[in-house]
Order: structure tokens, then C-alpha cells, then sequence
């Protein structure tokens, strides 16, 4: 996925998911490419119904995102989404779900391993949300040249209740980088990184 004009297009190396949801138990999304956002799996969020991707089994693994863009990320996952308007205006989410699986060796200049922003162009203060729950599964060996080795989240919420982050490789946050909004961590284990 890549566009030679442009650095900010090229998103999905893998898998894109506009507005959809998608439930991985199984399988490999591995050794994909693309220019600005998911190498692995891209997610974007804009109408009224939440974007989803969960992930429950199977690896995301070996995927890279080239552009060195400061809004760039997400080597294995990368999660956007937008406040827009239709009839009337409304909170788009993207919610990136992780019970099991392995998400590992991906690289990006943000969000080795997951990467989660949001765009707020609201009148209204209707802000939308990006939020990355891990609950199981191994997110390893991630790197990311600038911030979130493991995970990179800003504006958007974080909560960890298991699974491990380990071994990711950051300038700033090996393990996990978020900002603006909150980190609750109840289980699980953040470690060598």
C-alpha cells in the first residue's frame, strides 16, 4: 500500500478495515508493507457504528510501516478515527480488542506494535475515542523508531487486565506510550523492554 505523490497515504499493508469489524482466531497476517499507517491491519472509524478489530488467536507478525511521519504508525495494528457528520453529529470509536494471538517483530516509526490516534474536527465537542484493551496474548519484539514500541495510544484510552508486553524497542516507551488520556493496568506484565 503506497502512494508515490503523497507520505500521509498508503494505509493497510495487509488488511483495511473501513467502518467494518473484524474477529481473528486463527491464522498469520505476516511480512505485509505499507507507506504511512498498518502495516498489518488498518482500522478507521467514522460513522455511528464502532470499528472493531479482535484479535483471540493466530499471530500478526513481521509488518512494516516505511514512513517516518510523525502521525505514521502502527506496524502490526493501527486504529483512526474521525469525528464526521451525516444527519446530525456523533461519536465514531475504534475499539482494537486483543485476547490471545501474538502480535510480534513489527516495525513503525510510532506504534510498533499497535497504534491507536484520533482527529477531533467536532463543532460540538464530540470527541471520538480509540480504545485498546488487552486482556491476552503476547505483544513482543516490536519496534517503533520514535514512541510505543509495543503500543502507542494518544487521545485514547488504554486498559490492561492480562496478556504481556515484552521485549519491544523504543525511544520513548518501550513497552507502551500513551498521552492525553488514561493508562489503567490491573493485570498482566509490562517487561524488558
Amino acid at each position: 500500500a503506497k502512494d508515490d505523490d503523497y507520505d500521509t497515504f498508503g494505509q493497510g499493508g495487509g488488511v483495511s478495515n473501513f467502518n467494518g469489524k473484524i474477529y481473528m482466531s486463527g491464522g498469520n497476517i505476516s511480512n505485509n508493507e505499507c507507506q504511512y499507517r498498518g502495516g498489518g491491519v488498518w482500522n478507521y472509524g467514522e460513522d455511528k457504528n464502532t470499528t472493531i478489530f479482535e484479535i483471540t488467536g493466530g499471530s500478526i507478525i513481521n509488518n512494516k510501516v516505511t514512513s517516518s511521519n510523525i502521525y505514521s504508525g502502527g506496524g502490526g495494528v493501527a486504529a483512526y478515527a474521525i469525528s464526521m457528520y451525516d444527519d446530525a453529529e456523533h461519536i465514531s470509536k475504534v475499539n482494537i480488542i486483543m485476547k490471545g494471538g501474538t502480535i510480534s517483530g513489527n516495525k513503525a516509526y510510532n506504534g510498533g506494535g499497535i497504534w491507536g490516534f484520533l482527529f477531533n474536527n467536532s463543532d460540538e465537542g464530540i470527541v471520538p475515542e480509540v480504545n485498546i484493551t488487552l486482556s491476552g496474548g503476547t505483544i513482543s519484539n516490536n519496534t517503533a523508531k520514535n514512541n510505543g514500541g509495543g503500543i502507542f495510544n494518544s487521545y485514547g484510552a488504554i486498559k490492561m487486565s492480562g496478556g504481556k508486553i515484552s521485549e519491544n524497542i523504543a525511544s520513548l516507551g518501550g513497552g507502551v506510550y500513551f498521552d492525553f488520556n488514561k493508562f489503567t493496568m490491573t493485570d498482566g506484565s509490562i517487561t524488558q523492554n
